[in-house]
């Protein structure tokens, strides 16, 4: 009995670890140092080695498969907010990437399930990656190896993608090391794609349509049209009899899916939502009050703001105001690619500046987002949008590089960025408090 457990060796082994490359290394701590952070060399793991498929190259599909893995480069709690849901897709995470030319990126991380089976989880890079195969040249000939990496104190999940020599030969397919692992993997998850290429291609599908909607920004009107195609005939029936009666809205909410709570919080039957619910509970109208009597009051407005505000919107502006944040201008606030003005939750000195219908539309959308006029500190008014971000934090968006450039901000800078009311519609004010 001895000989034949012997026999048969643990299926799943861990990968032997590769070293990372001392110049990848160098890069890194290059990189990290003129960030003010360090890079953790205990911390590399090998993550694979692989020749690329068609699919990671190809521009329509525009993602890297990391194939089901042995090695963990994630935390616990990065395992687990993968594999939750914001809405009806499940999380991702923004990590970087030093490119084979040795470049920093940007790309998103997501946890995939390809096939039935329990152990064909999976990993891929998507957003950016079709920019970096088009900078390196990468084609579905060539060999790459990947390593996970912590830096900084915060510890930052970055990755280094090696592009092998094109004079050596890809990664082999039938010896019985790492690149026969890899190898054999990588042709069973070929098969696999073959077998459920319909569904991944309508997986696919579904999440270019999602980011198509928010690159394109369509109406509300668009976005209903969108979400009711994907429904049945069964739950677009539902959709449109639930309107009628508080029993058919309580039933549609039982048998439909999320789906059916974003179409409900859509533009169109938002209006008259709230108002079936103010009516039906009126502790909500005291949990607002409640809200209010906690906002805090900060120095009245500048009267050039005041005017500015009443030139836009013509209406009145509450002196009450809340401020959210106040930090100095980090690379990460200043990096183009983002377009981000990052409200780290640590950072934040009040979260209370959302009322409940906000923070209703923040965790129940599919796209979750608020459209928000600001003022900036020559009292320039842009429109930008206020995104969840690592909750309770919040990112400043979609139109954050535009009061970059023509505020001229500066890294170190220090900044203010207060909230208020101005006919009950939330603004935000951005002021200068750097110590001339």
């Amino acid at each position: 009995m001895a000989a034949g457990r012997n026999s048969n060796p643990n299926p799943n082994p861990p990968e032997p670890q590769l070293p990372m490359p001392e110049a990848f290394k160098n890069r890194i701590q290059e990189i990290a140092e003129s960030e003010g952070k360090n890079i953790d060399e205990q911390s590399v793991v090998f993550v694979m080695e692989k020749q690329l498929s068609p699919s990671d190259v190809e521009s329509a599909q525009h993602r890297l498969f990391i194939a089901p893995l042995k090695n963990k480069f994630l935390t616990a709690d990065e395992d687990i907010f993968l594999k939750q849901f914001q809405g009806k897709n499940k999380n991702s995470k923004p990590v970087w990437i030093i490119d084979p030319d040795r470049d920093k990126s940007s790309v998103t991380l997501k946890r995939w399930r390809t096939g039935t089976s329990p152990d064909r989880l999976a990993y891929v890079f998507c957003n950016e990656w079709k920019r970096i195969v088009k900078k390196n040249n990468l084609q579905n000939t060539d060999g790459v190896r990947l390593w996970a990496v912590r830096v900084g104190l915060d510890r930052e999940l970055w990755f280094a993608l090696d592009k092998l020599p094109t004079n050596d030969p890809p990664p082999p397919r039938a010896r019985g090391n790492l690149l026969n692992r890899s190898s054999i993997m990588e042709q069973k998850r070929d098969s696999d794609e073959k077998n459920s290429d319909i569904e991944l291609e309508a997986k696919m599908k579904k999440n270019t349509e999602i980011e198509l909607e928010v690159n394109t920004k369509k109406n509300s009107e668009i976005e209903l049209e969108a979400d009711m195609k994907k429904n049945s005939e069964i739950e677009l029936e539902v959709d449109i009899k639930m309107k009628n009666s508080e029993i058919e809205l309580e039933a549609k909410m039982k048998k439909n899916s999320e789906i059916e709570l974003e179409t409900k919080m859509k533009k169109n039957s938002e209006i008259e939502l709230e108002a079936n619910m103010k009516k039906k509970n009126s502790d909500i109208e005291l949990e607002d009050k409640t809200e209010n009597s906690r906002i805090q009051r900060g120095p009245e407005l500048p009267i050039e703001v005041v005017n500015k505000i009443k030139e836009i919107e013509r209406g009145e502006v509450d002196q009450s105001k809340i401020l959210v944040i106040r930090k100095p201008l980090s690379s990460y606030d200043l990096n183009k690619s983002d377009d981000c003005f990052f409200i780290p939750p640590a950072e934040m000195l009040n979260g209370d500046f959302l009322n409940r219908d906000e923070r209703v539309l923040l965790l129940t959308e599919q796209l979750p987002h608020l459209c928000v006029e600001l003022i900036d500190t020559k009292l320039e008014s842009h429109s930008v949008r206020l995104i969840p971000w690592y909750k309770p934090g919040f990112v400043v968006t979609k139109g954050w590089n535009f009061v970059v450039s023509s505020n001229k901000l500066e890294k170190g800078q220090i900044l203010e960025l207060w909230a208020l009311r101005v006919e009950k519609r939330l603004w935000f004010v951005l002021r200068d408090v750097t110590r001339k």
